[in-house]
Formats: C-alpha cells, sequence, structure tokens
C-alpha cells in the first residue's frame, strides 16, 4: 500500500524490552539499572540489595507479565513464572511519575 512504517530494527527492537533498554541507554536516555536474569539464583542474586525490583517477560506486550516485587521469596516466584524458555528482565524499581 506504499505506507510509511517502522524499519525491521524498530520493529525488532520494540518486541524485545532488553533491547529496547540498551538501544535507550545507548542514545543517552537514562535507564534503570536492569538485567537479564538466565535462572531464579541469577535474579536473586543481583536483586540483593536492590528491592524493590521490577520482573518483566522480554517479549510480552505493554505491562503484561511485569510485576513489583519486593520480597526475595516473591522474587523466586516471579521469575520462575515467566523464565520458561527465554531470559527475564530484572530491573531497580524507579518511584516517580511515568
Amino acid at each position: 500500500m506504499g505506507l510509511p512504517g517502522p524499519s525491521l530494527h524498530a520493529a525488532v527492537l520494540s518486541r524485545n524490552k532488553a533491547l529496547q533498554r540498551a538501544c535507550l541507554a545507548a542514545a543517552g536516555v537514562r535507564q534503570p539499572e536492569f538485567t537479564l536474569c538466565a535462572s531464579v539464583d541469577d535474579a536473586v542474586s543481583w536483586a540483593a540489595g536492590r528491592l524493590p525490583v521490577v520482573v518483566k517477560s522480554l517479549s510480552s506486550a505493554g505491562s503484561d507479565g511485569v510485576e513489583l516485587v519486593d520480597d526475595p521469596a516473591r522474587l523466586r516466584t516471579a521469575v520462575q513464572a515467566r523464565s520458561g524458555s527465554e531470559r527475564v528482565l530484572v530491573e531497580l524499581a524507579v518511584d516517580g511519575p511515568e
């Protein structure tokens, strides 16, 4: 139809929250501290001393699969529920307006 649309690069970035974070940071947009976790133990280790954190599935749309966690036991449950076959994004919770 000849209509303008996002590039393939933009479309791929829009489907992966970790790629979004990295790309925005590279462009100078401040991002919360974050990590990609391959295991529950990785998430618990990284989050120690950083709670509350936000747990996200990499490829869910919008806020689907996003959870604010302030307890290590709940963090384990949240990461296990999202891990499946992909890594999970865990980031420092930032207080303030969106």
